[in-house]
């Protein structure tokens, strides 16, 4: 994975979660759990977006002097975590299982995204021969050879 994967998975994660959203909305949800849905998914992205940032500058060479910073930052955000979620569900009163929902898709979309990657690497591997299959497709063939 890299940086370029990362950023592949906040795009999708972008078109996805509103459309998720508009689903939600069609089936007659109120706007507490479409809005708790979108709300997680823009919280989980922004997060993940800090912290790759904050690594990102830690490990630029030549700059140890931002590692105070660096703390300060990671001290900060479980703090901003704790009043965006008090926004969400005293303030707006959105649905929390639909926040928890919107929290885990970018991480859902970057591990389908991670295993499509690896599939399509191993369809592709011309190593692989039609004669030897990985598994056979039936037991009765497996016996047969």
């Amino acid at each position: 994975m890299d940086l370029a994967f990362i950023h592949r998975v906040y795009r999708e994660t972008a078109w996805f979660a509103p459309l998720i959203a508009l689903c939600l909305h069609w089936r007659g949800y109120s706007w507490t759990v479409w809005g708790g849905f979108i709300g997680g998914a823009a919280l989980a992205v922004l997060t993940f977006y800090a912290i790759e940032r904050l690594v990102m500058v830690a490990t630029e060479p030549g700059h140890a002097d931002r590692l105070t910073w660096i703390k300060m930052m990671n001290l900060l955000l479980l703090p901003f975590l704790g009043v965006v979620l008090y926004l969400y569900i005293l303030v707006l009163r959105l649905n929390t299982v639909a926040i928890a929902g919107g929290v885990t898709l970018p991480m859902a979309v970057g591990l389908l995204k991670a295993a499509g990657q690896s599939w399509g690497r191993w369809a592709t591997d011309g190593r692989r021969s039609e004669e030897s299959p990985v598994l056979p497709d039936s037991p009765s063939e497996h016996r047969e050879r």
